[in-house]
């Protein structure tokens, strides 16, 4: 063999020699990538969740707390769903004439942010609610639906939370079943 050819293979070996290092991967390597796009990944899914909810006290004659806490979705920037719950007490009257309820129920609910503070809002609430029988003359409980379609404020407070105001119209509202006053039901809460 000539040592032209000689010369030749070993110039060729020498050119590709490089591309095989550049091709060739650490498993170590690759492992740690996979590791850290999997905990970007989880990161971001984290912080499509959201939770907040709804506490009002009002204490007197009537006393009435709401406690309903919510945890949502934000499936874009502009769409979230979610679900709440919700605890309602009353109080009224004194002695003897003292009456107390309590309302429990559930919600689903969607949100659509047209701007950056203004969203509108949609739900379906079902409550279970005390409501008076007269031809027994006592108190008695009903699962009660109601969807309800309104608009809302958020206003941020810090990176990720906000108060947030909700005005909605009960589009189902009974006055002998409904734990609300009025088909108008109006919120303030907060999220983060």
């Amino acid at each position: 063999m000539s040592y032209r050819y000689v010369k030749c293979i070993l110039c060729g070996l020498l050119a590709f020699l490089p591309m095989s290092v550049l091709f060739a991967q650490n498993a170590s390597d690759t492992i740690y990538v996979a590791e850290q796009d999997s905990i970007l990944h989880e990161e971001v899914a984290l912080s499509r969740w959201y939770k907040g909810g709804n506490l009002t006290v009002r204490v007197g004659d009537p006393t009435y707390i709401d406690v309903s806490p919510l945890l949502g979705y934000r499936f874009s920037a502009k769409l979230s769903a979610g679900v709440g719950l919700t605890y309602m007490y009353y109080s009224q009257g004194t002695g003897a004439k003292k009456e107390t309820s309590s309302v429990l129920g559930g919600r689903l609910f969607s949100r659509y942010y047209f701007m950056q503070t203004l969203f509108g809002h949609a739900e379906y609430e079902t409550l279970r609610s005390p409501y008076y029988n007269e031809s027994q003359q006592t108190y008695r409980y009903k699962w009660v639906g109601a969807p309800m379609l309104g608009l809302g404020y958020s206003l941020p407070v810090s990176d990720g939370a906000a108060i947030t105001f909700v005005g909605l119209y009960n589009l189902n509202f009974k006055p002998t079943y409904s734990p609300y006053n009025s088909s108008f039901v109006v919120r303030a809460g907060f999220v983060f």
